[in-house]
C-alpha cells in the first residue's frame, strides 16, 4: 500500500469534467427557476397594486357619484311653515312701545314692591320715554307727595333701576295729579264685596252673586288651613 500523495486513477480523472458540467447545468437551471419565480412574484405584486389602484379609483368615483346624487336630490319641504307669531305680535307691540314707553306696565304692576306701599298709595308711574341709556320716568303724585318724591328722586331712581336693570332710567319727573285709591282685590274684603254688589245691583237674578260669595268663602277657608 502506497503512502503520501495518491495519484487519481484515469477513470476518476476522465469522469470529473462531466460531473462538473452536470453540476453547472443543475445550478444554472436552479437559478433560472429562482429568477422566473421572482419575476412572476414581482409581476403579481405589480398587478395587485394596479388592481388596488383601480379599485380605489372606482370607489372614489362611486363616492363622488353618490355625493352628487344626494346634492341634487336633497330632501325639500313639501310645504312652507306658518309665519312666526312673534313677528305679527312685534308689528303690533312696537308702535305701542314707542307711544307708551317700554316697561311701564311692569312698573305699574310692581310699583308697591318697588317704592313701598306708603308711597305707592300716593303716586303711580304713567310713562317711560327716551332712548336706551337716557330714559325719563314720569310719575304722577298726589298733592304735596310730588315735592317729597322729587326730593328723594336719587333713592327712588336707584330702586327703579334695581327692578329694570342698571342704567335703564336716568331721570325722574314728578307731577301733581289725582290718584284713585286701589281696590283691595281680596275676595272677602268689604271694599271688593261692595264693588261687586254695586255692579250686580241691576241684575234680577242673584245666582251669580251667590256663586261669588260661595267662592270667596271657599278661598278664605283654604287660606286659613294653610
Amino acid at each position: 500500500m502506497r503512502h503520501g500523495n495518491v495519484r487519481p486513477s484515469r477513470s476518476y480523472q476522465s469522469s470529473n469534467p462531466v460531473r462538473m458540467a452536470l453540476i453547472c447545468c443543475e445550478v444554472f437551471i436552479c437559478f433560472s427557476r429562482i429568477r422566473l419565480d421572482v419575476a412572476l412574484n414581482i409581476g403579481k405584486c405589480a398587478s395587485m397594486k394596479d388592481l388596488r389602484k383601480q379599485d380605489s379609483l372606482k370607489a372614489r368615483s362611486a363616492r363622488g357619484n353618490v355625493m352628487e346624487y344626494l346634492e341634487k336630490n336633497r330632501g325639500r319641504r313639501q310645504y312652507r311653515p306658518p309665519p312666526s307669531a312673534a313677528k305679527a305680535v312685534n308689528r303690533v307691540l312696537r308702535p305701542l312701545s314707542r307711544k307708551f314707553g317700554p316697561g311701564i306696565t311692569g312698573l305699574q304692576i310692581n310699583w308697591p314692591d318697588i317704592i313701598g306701599v306708603r308711597w305707592a298709595a300716593l303716586s303711580k308711574p304713567i310713562s317711560l320715554r327716551g332712548t336706551k341709556g337716557s330714559k325719563t320716568l314720569t310719575i304722577e303724585a298726589k298733592g304735596p307727595a310730588s315735592a317729597m318724591l322729587q326730593a328723594q328722586s336719587a333713592q327712588l331712581l336707584e330702586k327703579i333701576n334695581q327692578y329694570l336693570g342698571a342704567g335703564s332710567v336716568t331721570k325722574i319727573m314728578v307731577k301733581q295729579g289725582r290718584i284713585q285709591p286701589a281696590i283691595d282685590q281680596t275676595p272677602t274684603s268689604p271694599k271688593f264685596r261692595n264693588h261687586v254688589q254695586k255692579n250686580l245691583a241691576t241684575d234680577e237674578d242673584n245666582s251669580l252673586q251667590a256663586a261669588l260669595d260661595k267662592l270667596g268663602q271657599v278661598v278664605k277657608s283654604q287660606k286659613s288651613k294653610l
